[in-house]
């Protein structure tokens, strides 16, 4: 079995935030995009929106 992590880069705040799961996920994106949390049907969030929602908020 694999598991994938997200990593993203927040400018505002000058860190990174590892994503381990979809509520790691989801946690962090509710401050920014609430329109992009996620239901977590699985552990691991859905790769094609995170890269839809990045594009939106980059």
């Amino acid at each position: 079995m694999s598991h994938t992590k997200g990593i993203i880069w927040d400018f505002k705040n000058k860190e990174f935030n590892i994503f381990k799961n979809c509520k790691d996920y989801n946690r962090f994106i509710e401050k920014i995009h609430t329109e992009s949390i996620q239901k977590c049907e699985n552990q691991q969030p859905d790769i094609t929106e995170i890269r839809k929602t990045i594009d939106i908020i980059k």
